[in-house]
């Protein structure tokens, strides 16, 4: 599992709850007739009711007011506004249940602070994890000589693509019951829908009773580590890694690049853990493996690069994470080219660095250049963009140049209006009236 981190090393903000209160208007003409809480949406300070068909236009209507939340959107149901609205509107609530807990989660379960940014990057991650479940069920599916099974899983993906989840749950329970064989695998299809629609109570049980029937199946135990890293359960999910590197090991047919994997993936919850010292060890094993395995001049072989960069970053060791965050820019550019966020994203946090260790010509040069990829690919109105600016603020601040750091604070505060987050709006306002006496 990768991730990337955007430093904002000097705001420590401070998060506020903020209650909507009895008063506040629900959009809906029939709110008495809601029978779960999760048919109702909170977005941008209104609340919608999906049952209520006037609402659930007007919920529509607001989030296509955001084009990039928008478009991120359709992209995962597959559907314009249209025929979205047309889908949920013409099933029933009981077909409906596990859209309304995506919505809900994707919705309701965000910082209201940072609504819109949040849903985004819970989008990015449904659209992955949606995208790799539909590829799951095609390996099923060459890798069976059932005939049912395989009529089974090509339905189930046509259903998953249709965001039919209620008809695909009822085709692998009905299946499950009729047939003795791949039980292991429905159960294990069941864990991976479960998951992609936040039943994370079912993804466990649903994933135990495979692994129970199929002991040590690397994609099942895969899927199970990455499971419990997600939700939090770094511990097991290192157990986990663990048992599958075994099992990899003794398997003389597995690729390196597996080893590399799982070493990358076991360390990502050392890292989550905050055991930076285990996270390096395990990084730097998977970093060995792709140097021997694909090079130096390969994608994979800069992630693992940040990996490293990112722990001895944490760990307070600034010359390794210098070190390792510019070889994997190095390999970006050569690669995948400078346009590209994961380039802008390591330059930050090289800047980053070089704030901390009082470099701070190389980090106003390497903010600078962070923002030049922002304006280029994910525009002015990004909240990429605005953290690298509030970050090249606090050097020149720090610097002592105030005009400067007060021109970087004003586009903070100019994006942040346009993406609705407000205690952005309000520390970067006051900074700037600091700076004015």
């Amino acid at each position: 599992m990768r991730f990337f981190v955007l430093f904002f090393f000097t705001i420590n903000f401070l998060l506020l709850s903020v209650e909507i209160g009895d008063l506040q208007i629900i959009k809906s003409s029939a709110v008495e007739n809601i029978s779960a809480n999760t048919t109702i949406i909170d977005f941008a300070g209104e609340k919608y009711n999906l049952l209520d068909e006037k609402s659930l236009s007007e919920f529509c209507e607001a989030v296509d007011g955001y084009s990039s939340l928008s478009e991120k959107f359709q992209k995962y149901f597959g559907k314009d506004w249209v025929e979205f609205k047309y889908f949920v509107s013409n099933r029933s609530f009981t077909e409906n249940t596990a859209l309304f807990r995506q919505l809900h989660y994707l919705f309701n379960e965000t910082n209201s602070d940072n609504q819109i940014s949040e849903i985004e990057k819970k989008l990015d991650k449904v659209i992955s994890e949606k995208a790799k479940f539909a590829e799951e069920i095609k390996r099923l599916c060459e890798i069976s000589s059932d005939k049912d099974f395989n009529t089974l899983t090509k339905t189930a993906e046509k259903l998953l693509m249709e965001d039919k989840y209620f008809e695909m749950k009822n085709l692998l329970k009905t299946f499950r019951e009729k047939k003795e064989s791949e039980k292991a695998e429905i159960d294990y299809l069941l864990s991976e829908l479960s998951f992609i629609t936040f039943d994370f109570e079912n993804t466990r049980q649903f994933i135990l009773s495979a692994l129970d029937k199929k002991p040590n199946d690397i994609y099942f135990l895969k899927f199970y580590a990455y499971f419990l890293n997600d939700i939090g359960d770094a511990e097991k999910s290192i157990e986990i890694g663990k048992q599958i590197l075994e099992l990899e090991k003794n398997d003389k047919s597995a690729p390196d690049v597996n080893l590399s994997a799982n070493y990358s993936s076991i360390g990502a919850s050392f890292y989550k853990k905050g055991d930076f010292d285990k996270a390096i060890e395990y990084y730097q094993k998977a970093l060995d493996i792709t140097l021997k395995t694909l090079g130096e001049n390969d994608p994979n072989t800069a992630r693992n690069y940040n990996d490293l960069a990112l722990a001895y970053d944490k760990k307070g060791d600034f010359d390794q994470a210098i070190f390792n965050y510019s070889k994997a820019i190095e390999i970006d550019l050569k690669t995948i080219g400078e346009k590209n966020v994961i380039v802008a994203t390591n330059y930050n946090n090289l800047g980053s660095v070089y704030f901390k260790t009082g470099q701070f010509e190389k980090a106003i040069e390497y903010f600078g250049k962070a923002i030049e990829i922002d304006l280029k690919t994910v525009g002015k109105n990004n909240k990429n963009t605005a953290s690298h600016y509030g970050n090249l603020g606090f050097v020149y601040l720090k610097k002592g140049d105030r005009k400067e750091a007060s021109k970087c604070f004003k586009k903070v505060v100019n994006i942040s209006k346009k993406l609705n987050i407000e205690r952005w709006v309000t520390f970067f306002t006051k900074k700037i009236e600091q700076i004015k006496k």
